[in-house]
């Protein structure tokens, strides 16, 4: 495959033509903030190494639980200056780096050293046993002349690269600190603001991951935005364990500390995911102020961690906890609060946000102070249809001066009224030029115009939402969105209810989707159980609940209800459900089910339900 120049070149000049109509729109605003803070992120690790070369910038928690290294921000800038050097000395500058790091404080230093060498980097994730569709799709589209990984992990993934037409050069952050010492390290060479620093590639919750253009201009703008909104100082103390290969945990967790010059505390997500405790524990520990997660997180704690466990918590110095990646879910809000208020947990300091890759990170949040906003909402029926159930919304706030977010009717592209859903668009210093050797699909959502808003340029971001106030409520993806008898239903809310109705479904582990056939689609449930039910499930009782539990809130049959393993749904890196796959899975009889019933009467269990669920998929 012959590496593209794609990202240096056309999508570049969208960027341009996007900065162009930023400034024209923000000319002359009252207090309206200046384009990007000057320079670079290594010009601020500089200063920050400066002022305090002996300030903890990262502390790592091997287990989640034990110191297993940490780095002053004297010592980051260091390595980084030296990785650096020795990648541009190497030929590295314009290339494409390719990281494939566990979670480690090594991650960190090959990131900043790639963005001092001038090259690109590429996150990517470590798992490759997993790699067949991510790995794979990120090596295929980036075309990376180096890549990255620790000493332990070469053998694993040397082999990798070497199958590829054209490979990758494989280093290690040792390797390259051997190379140059620190008295031989250079400073980092000028780069423009619109020059590529990363190519962020998307989670792929409903296609294919995308290898998103981020320019250093759009990487100080988004950390200038969220250190604003944030109210971030030198005291801030994050606590985080979201994967930083992945843009919530790089650009708000990894990067953000490196911006403000505070402390970040890191562990592994699968410390968390082993026992979230771990994750509370650090922030009593080291008296943590930000920390954040998707709604599954939070709702894993109120799910994991007893009576007993919180005793020992005192988060009373958590003020920013951060809920975004998806549609945030006011029953996860209230939850969390009436577990962990006990031991010192504000409600006040729940944070619903909202972002994307496609934007860098953040768009949507506002002041700190601002509490959680919410509303009953109710969506209009398409023609002839009836009403959907009213249900509460949480708003993710709202969006900078110089940023911009309009509700557009995906069908006539026109800017929907306030209070009516459409279609999420953006515009701003933020957003990304567009995809990674991807024209067709750049020009397709990026760039765009709206009538009486020239001159901004608008990204389409798939996403449903609605504005009120001022404030942002996204409701779904329009990709998800399913239709039964001219009436809008969004899954994550049939999950929701359908994880009330029996306490053997665990919260955040379902998938709902329709399946075309006949006039009506009919809707598939599936959905992890909880492990004390999962030696003898009992399937009809849960069928039977999420029937009626379905039937009376949202007006659906739901024609079969799939019980999986805990840990099975599939997700992507950032904890979202991954309902394509899932329905892809279920349409080839190839879903691990320990339990299925549909409509019919017919019940498998156990070992004949993988056969069973293999021939009759097609005909629910």
């Amino acid at each position: 495959m012959e590496r593209s120049d794609f990202g240096q070149s056309s999508a570049l000049e969208t960027l341009a033509a996007g900065n162009a109509g930023w400034k024209g729109a923000c000319a002359g605003r009252s207090g309206a903030s200046p384009l990007a803070p000057a320079g670079t992120l290594i010009d601020v690790l500089r200063r920050n190494a400066h002022a305090h070369p002996g300030k903890t910038a990262f502390v790592f928690l091997k287990d989640g639980e034990h110191e297993a290294a940490r780095l002053t921000f004297g010592e980051l800038y260091e390595r980084a200056c030296r990785v650096g050097t020795a990648l541009r000395r190497l030929g590295a500058a314009g290339e494409r780096v390719l990281l494939l790091y566990p979670q480690s404080l090594d991650f960190i230093v090959a990131f900043l050293g790639t963005l001092h060498a001038g090259a690109v980097a590429v996150p990517g994730p470590h798992n490759t046993n997993s790699r067949t569709s991510r790995i794979d799709a990120i090596l295929d589209d980036s075309a990376p002349a180096f890549a990255m990984t620790v000493p332990g992990m070469t053998a694993e993934i040397a082999p990798i690269l070497e199958a590829r037409r054209g490979g990758a050069r494989l280093l290690t952050v040792e390797e390259l600190l051997d190379l140059v010492p620190a008295a031989a390290a250079e400073q980092a060479p000028a780069l423009a603001g619109e020059a590529l620093a990363l190519l962020q590639f998307t989670s792929g919750s409903t296609r294919t991951p995308k290898g998103v253009m981020i320019t250093h201009h759009n990487i100080m703008h988004n950390q200038s935005l969220i250190r604003r909104w944030f109210e971030h100082s030198g005291d801030t103390v994050f606590v985080s364990w979201l994967p930083m290969f992945h843009d919530m945990g790089l650009i708000g967790n990894t990067l953000q500390p490196v911006y403000v010059g505070c402390q970040c505390v890191v562990m592994s997500p699968a410390s968390f995911l082993q026992e979230p405790s771990r994750w509370l524990r650090a922030i009593t520990r080291y008296r943590g102020t930000t920390a954040g997660s998707p709604n599954f997180g939070y709702d894993f704690c109120v799910d994991r961690i007893g009576a007993e466990q919180r005793q020992s918590l005192d988060l009373s110095t958590w003020d920013i906890a951060y809920n975004g990646s998806e549609p945030v879910k006011a029953r996860t809000l209230a939850r969390f609060t009436e577990a962990f208020a006990p031991h010192g947990f504000s409600p006040a300091a729940f944070y619903p946000c909202y972002g994307m890759a496609e934007a860098t990170l953040l768009v949507s949040g506002g002041a700190k102070s601002a509490e959680p906003f919410t509303r009953e909402y109710q969506a209009a029926p398409l023609p002839g249809g009836a009403p959907e159930p009213a249900r509460t919304i949480v708003g993710c706030g709202t969006t900078s001066a110089e940023h911009r977010i309009v509700i557009v009717d995906p069908e006539t592209l026109k800017p929907a009224p306030d209070g009516q859903t459409g279609e999420i668009w953006l515009a701003g210093p933020s957003i990304s030029p567009g995809y990674w050797n991807r024209p067709e699909e750049t020009a397709e959502a990026f760039g765009l115009t709206l009538d009486g808003m020239e001159p901004w340029r608008f990204m389409r971001t798939g996403d449903l939402g609605l504005m009120d106030s001022g404030h942002l409520f996204v409701t779904g993806r329009i990709k998800e969105l399913i239709i039964v008898r001219g009436r809008n239903h969004y899954p994550h809310d049939i999950e929701e209810t359908a994880q009330g109705s029996h306490p053997a479904l665990r919260l955040g582990g379902g998938a709902a989707f329709a399946v075309e056939g006949g006039e009506i689609p009919r809707i598939v449930l599936v959905n992890e159980i909880a492990r004390q039910y999962l030696r003898e499930p009992p399937v009809a009782e849960i069928a039977a609940r999420v029937r009626a539990a379905v039937s009376r809130e949202h007006g659906l049959q739901v024609a079969a209800v799939v019980l999986i393993k805990p840990g099975a749904i599939p997700k992507t890196s950032s904890g979202k459900i991954q309902r394509g796959l899932c329905r892809t899975r279920f349409l080839a009889g190839t879903l691990a089910a320990v339990a299925e019933d549909r409509i019919g009467g017919k019940i498998f269990v156990g070992e004949q339900t993988r056969e069973a669920h293999r021939s009759a998929a097609a005909h629910v």
